[in-house]
This record gives C-alpha cells, sequence and structure tokens, in this order.
C-alpha cells in the first residue's frame, strides 16, 4: 500500500513513462491486486484497517472529528499491541517483513522510547521510513495547513508562557510606597477603639439590665 500513488503510476500497472522496476519485480514475484475498497480516506483510520484486516474502529483509530489522523510523536495513541497484523501472521509462516516508507499508526505508549506502537512490535522485521506524516503544505507559503489555526493559538500560548516565566524570574520588586495623607487609613488599628468598644458594650448591658427590672415592676 502506497500513499500519494495513482493506480497507474508504476510499471506493473501499465505506466510506460516511469520507471519503477524493484516494484515491479516484487508483482512479477508475487501477487498483483486490480481490486481494492479502501476502508477510510484518511492516512490513519485506512492504515490501522488494511494493516489488521478490520475496521479501524475496533482499533480505536476511527473517528468523526475534525482531525481524524494521528499528529503529533508525543502522543500515546496508536495500533494497540494487542492487534493482530498480516505482518505478524506471515512472520509465523516463516517470512522475512519488512516496511519501508510511512507509517503513521502511533509510536510510543506510556513512556517515551517504549515503542510499543512501532511497527517492529507489529510484524516488521525492518522499518525504514516517516513515523507520522507529511502534514505541511508542498510549497511553504501557499495554500493552508489543516490547523493553521490551532498552529497560532499555541504560538500566541507559548509566546504568554514565556512572558509569564520571564516576569516570575526577574528581580523582585520594591516595597510600594504609601502616600502620607493616607497613611492614617493604612495605619494598623490601635487599643483605642477596642476600649471604646468595651465601654458601649457595658453600657447597653446596663440598660438591658434596667430595661428588664422596669418591666418586673
Amino acid at each position: 500500500m502506497a500513499d500519494d500513488l495513482g493506480i497507474g503510476d508504476v510499471g506493473c500497472y501499465g505506466n510506460k513513462t516511469i520507471r519503477t522496476p524493484n516494484i515491479d519485480r516484487l508483482a512479477e514475484e508475487g501477487v498483483t491486486l486490480s481490486q481494492h475498497l479502501a476502508a477510510a480516506p484518511l492516512c490513519t483510520p485506512s492504515r490501522a484497517a488494511f494493516i489488521t484486516g478490520r475496521y479501524a474502529l475496533r482499533s480505536g483509530l476511527g473517528s468523526h472529528g475534525r482531525v481524524q489522523v494521528l499528529l503529533f510523536l508525543a502522543g500515546s495513541g496508536g495500533l494497540p499491541p494487542t492487534e493482530t497484523t498480516f505482518a505478524k501472521r506471515l512472520q509465523e509462516q516463516g517470512y522475512t517483513t519488512g516496511l519501508v516508507g510511512k507509517w503513521h499508526l502511533g509510536v510510543n505508549c506510556a513512556s517515551r522510547g517504549d515503542r510499543c506502537h512501532h511497527p517492529n512490535h507489529h510484524g516488521f522485521h525492518y522499518y525504514y521510513g516517516l513515523p507520522f506524516t507529511m502534514f505541511n503544505n508542498c510549497v511553504p507559503g501557499e495554500g493552508s495547513d489543516v490547523l493553521a489555526d490551532v498552529e497560532r493559538a499555541l504560538r500566541h500560548l507559548s509566546l504568554l508562557l514565556g512572558l509569564a516565566l520571564l516576569t516570575l524570574a526577574g528581580p523582585p520588586l520594591p516595597p510600594a510606597k504609601v502616600n502620607p495623607r493616607w497613611s492614617s487609613v493604612c495605619a494598623p488599628p490601635t487599643s483605642a477603639p477596642r476600649v471604646a468598644i468595651r465601654s458601649a458594650a457595658r453600657r447597653t448591658k446596663r440598660s438591658s439590665g434596667d430595661r428588664d427590672n422596669i418591666a418586673d415592676q
């Protein structure tokens, strides 16, 4: 299976202009298929379905959102290690398997470097290619990237985060100066108001007692 390749682009399917001797040899020594239905129009789900023989939804790689493919190397998504692939079946029969080109079915799971989604863990003895996709434009500056607005938002967020870190890492600010006009307002309270409050409380208690005596009489 190849991306960005029409059925008439190679010699074994009738192309007389472009020479593809190695692919033609594979077709001669193997099996040439002339009919095929892709399970999805995008890379990740179609590859998952092709390599497992099952709908991509069954392996957790089918979606209906805005982006339906794996985008970032830091992501933990990918083809589950428990999936049975045709490459694993071929290995069981003694074949040597290899994959050259784009994988686009994940790399790592829990940590960077565990490679649980790597082709070597899915039945391929040899792998040489790209783990993800060529997501940018063919010609820089022409057209628009699929997630251009998300990229701009992430860029702005990174700038704000950097500014915040620089602000926190800078020298401490000097203590604020209080205007003398407001010094009395900002000064800590003294004991005088508490004395006044206690005196008022005693007077209120005495007056309450007097009212109670009058009511008794």
